[in-house]
């Protein structure tokens, strides 16, 4: 859920029931505003994946397991990279899980 309704971000599966999305604002000092909504309502978290709409669980990535993720993500979208390296924030990943 965005602030001023659904927030229309791509994601990319890492399993059948599970999708990962960065939140970058591109290279923003701060983070988008719908992970701050995802965070205080993860309760009313719906994901579309073509024609279907489902509720899933958001879990934010911890330090770790985010840096392991990330050579991946930045492999199939370079443009991330690139954002990183002009903040000096670390650029969250979020995993979105169905049926958690």
């Amino acid at each position: 859920m965005g602030r001023n309704g659904p927030c229309r971000c791509a994601s990319s599966p890492i399993a059948p029931d599970s999708w990962l999305v960065v939140a970058s604002l591109a290279d923003s000092p701060q983070n988008p505003a719908w992970l701050h909504n995802l965070r205080a309502h993860p309760d009313q978290v719906r994901l579309r994946v073509g024609a279907a709409t489902f509720t899933v669980t958001p879990t934010t990535l911890p330090r770790a397991e985010r840096d392991e993720v990330w050579e991946r993500i930045v492999t199939e979208a370079p443009d991330f990279a690139n954002y990183q390296r002009s903040t000096d924030r670390v650029i969250p990943v979020v995993r979105l899980t169905r049926g958690a």
